[in-house]
């Protein structure tokens, strides 16, 4: 988790979910003429959501490594799809047909 609690203004920005960003990578691919996908996974809501219980370590690290087995998945599937792509410019322009 972030850190960031209600107090921070969460529930008014209208977020469901905090997380790092992907700014400075994002620069940088942009600056290089590179294509970049950012994919976020969730642990908990402990840092904000005061509603929920806390979460313990435990149950982080559940999560966490049924996330990293869901990536896995998702990338070999992806993978020998991008290794198809001659074109990336084009393509980026029209990912939710490529996903």
């Amino acid at each position: 988790s972030s850190g960031i609690n209600a107090e921070y203004g969460v529930p008014r920005w209208g977020a469901h979910v905090i997380g790092m960003t992907q700014v400075p990578e994002a620069q940088l691919a942009r600056e290089l003429d590179l294509p970049l996908v950012a994919m976020g996974m969730v642990t908990d809501y402990d840092a904000w959501r005061e509603s929920e219980k806390p979460v313990t370590v435990a149950e982080v690290t559940k999560t966490l490594k049924d996330n990293g087995d869901k990536m896995i998945g998702f990338l070999k599937e992806l993978i020998p799809r991008l290794a198809e792509v001659k074109n990336w410019r084009e393509t980026s322009n029209h990912a939710e047909k490529f996903l």
